[in-house]
């Protein structure tokens, strides 16, 4: 296993809750990938209960966290790249097309990098935030073939 990515500073529950939010992980989902039961990650959640998620779960989503933040900045460095090259060949800025997928099986059609669609959507969401700041106009789109 690799190094614990855990902040020193504790972190809370809700902390715990909105980062896997964020990343599009559902509950269930969680607990299947640690082996848990479902019941046990609500109450790593719920207030009421005084124990919270272990190390593990913390690094298995900073994990995550890590990958996506990885893909965010390969898509803002590529749409920064096709701009400069579209400036200087005297074009207009290109409109950046994120995907955008509607389940694990539309997902994994096209190769599946982050493994979880949701995921893939957290990536382009926060892709296209980050584009949008820098004057980029954004479309997302469902990949080639899906039905709208």
């Amino acid at each position: 296993m690799m190094g614990s990515t855990m902040p020193l500073r504790m972190r809370g529950k809700a902390d715990f809750r909105a980062l896997r939010e964020k990343l599009g992980v559902t509950q269930p989902l969680l607990a299947k990938r640690l082996h848990r039961d479902v019941r046990t990650v609500k109450a790593w959640e719920d207030p009421r209960f005084h124990y919270g998620p272990p190390r593990e779960a913390w690094d298995w989503l900073q994990g995550l966290e890590m990958d996506m933040w990885r893909s965010v900045a390969r898509t803002v460095a590529d749409a920064e790249e096709r701009r400069r090259e579209a400036r200087e060949a005297g074009q207009a800025d290109p409109v950046v097309s994120l995907p955008y997928f509607r389940h694990q099986m539309e997902y994994e059609s096209v190769g599946a990098p982050l493994g979880w669609f949701r995921l893939a959507n957290a990536a382009s969401a926060r892709a296209g935030d980050e584009l949008n700041a820098k004057g980029f106009s954004v479309d997302y789109e469902y990949p080639a073939g899906a039905e709208n």
